[in-house]
């Protein structure tokens, strides 16, 4: 044990002896190239001065051109100089040639070739100088440009002016009567009387009176039995022949009228929506042909069936869906387009004057007698589910205009698929 632990002291001894050894060669070394070391340390310190120094310089030397401060200075003496030969020559073509839209395109042409990096440049040069011509220049070069700047491509459109309803040529409103009614009721010059003869009116009326005792009107002789719808033929004619026009037309009866009364409403708009304008149905516990055979005389509307069947058989089904449900729109009140309307009288005057020709009806009279037959007829033989007013004679002879107001509906369903109905008000 003594002898390994003399041993590490001795190998401790040599490491501190040869440590020692080291730094008195570091030391020795030192002394002998210390100067050098200083004159080393001091040419590093140089270098570190001087290099920063060198770089400020090199920014200022004159051949430098790829630097920025150097690029302004000659880029702008060579544009000023190209600039000022271009509008000399172009002052002179415009002098020599007269032709302004020449020298407009040509200094266009100009702005183009220029560099667009030192345009902005260009500008602050023209700043700093502030040179009174240079500004007349200018203006002169801007004016053409911003005339052909401020043509539009295309001339502005014209907004469509306010949209005015000129309601005398939109639509005629005609009230059927053959008797005075409230004068202060309907105001608007857009309705019109209708009446058998100017004589049945005592009032004074604001509006036109048209009378219907003419010899064009073939059904005035049968007025009675028509009813409103020897006046309304009166007026379809004319449509018809083209000797009155409008866009809409409309009927009513002198203690029936559409609610809206004088303030009539922007037909353009309900008719975008709707077929026609009609009165509020009404319902009943019977079909629609049960209904009329169980209160007037079966006889006359079974015919008019027939002919409608014979005459227009791309109405049946239309015709059989009507008979079978329970509703409809009475009174032959409407508003329609003058085309419907013109449709309209074609389809219900042919059934109707075909059926007065095969029932011999040429006059009311004729129409009175007719029916007077029929009731004997069935008197004594009424059913309990029929009207007492199948035997009124009064009543029944107005059998043409009961018939009418049934083809009408018909007419409805067949056209008019989507209706705007309206309640009425009157007397």
């Amino acid at each position: 044990m003594m002898i390994v632990g003399d041993e590490n002291e001795q190998k401790e001894d040599e490491l501190l002896n040869n440590n020692c050894d080291v730094e008195n060669y570091i030391e020795d070394v030192y002394s002998k190239y210390k100067n050098i070391y200083k004159i080393i340390l001091l040419c590093l310190c140089l270098i570190i001065i001087i290099i920063p120094y060198q770089k400020k310089n090199f920014n200022k030397l004159p051949n430098s051109d790829p630097l920025p401060s150097l690029g302004q200075e000659t880029r702008q003496n060579q544009i000023s100089e190209s600039d000022t030969q271009q509008k000399t020559e172009q002052k002179t073509d415009i002098n020599q040639n007269g032709d302004k839209e020449k020298a407009t395109d040509q200094k266009s042409d100009i702005k183009t070739d220029k560099d667009p990096e030192h345009e902005q440049e260009q500008k602050t040069d023209n700043k700093i100088e502030k040179e009174p011509d240079q500004k007349t220049d200018n203006k002169i070069e801007k004016e053409p440009e911003q005339k052909s700047d401020i043509k539009p491509d295309k001339e502005p459109e014209q907004q469509p002016e306010p949209k005015i309803i000129k309601n005398e040529t939109i639509v005629n409103l005609y009230i059927s009567t053959h008797k005075d009614f409230n004068n202060k009721l309907i105001v608007n010059p857009n309705y019109k009387i209708l009446c058998d003869d100017r004589s049945q009116l005592k009032n004074n009326y604001s509006i036109e009176i048209i009378s219907t005792n003419t010899s064009e009107n073939i059904l005035f002789p049968k007025r009675i039995g028509y009813g409103e719808g020897s006046k309304m033929y009166y007026i379809w004619n004319l449509y018809k022949s083209g000797n009155i026009s409008s866009k809409y037309v409309g009927f009513f009866h002198y203690k029936r009228i559409f609610n809206f009364k004088n303030n009539i409403p922007d037909l353009d708009t309900i008719f975008k929506k709707y077929d026609g304008m009609v009165m509020t149905h009404y319902y009943f516990k019977k079909n629609n042909y049960h209904q009329y055979v169980d209160n007037h005389i079966a006889i006359y509307f079974d015919e008019a069936l027939n002919i409608l069947r014979e005459k227009y058989p791309e109405y049946i089904p239309t015709l059989e869906s009507y008979l079978k449900r329970n509703y409809q729109n009475y009174c032959n009140i409407f508003i329609m387009k003058k085309d419907d309307f013109i449709k309209w009288g074609d389809f219900v005057y042919s059934i109707l004057l075909e059926l007065d020709r095969r029932f011999n009806l040429t006059s009311d009279e004729d129409t009175r007698n007719s029916v007077e037959k029929e009731i004997e007829k069935i008197k004594g033989n009424l059913k309990p589910y029929e009207s007492k007013q199948k035997l009124d004679l009064n009543f029944q002879r107005r059998m043409q205009g009961f018939v009418m107001e049934r083809l009408t509906n018909v007419f409805y369903d067949k056209y008019f698929k989507n209706r705007y109905e309206l309640n009425v008000v009157g007397k």
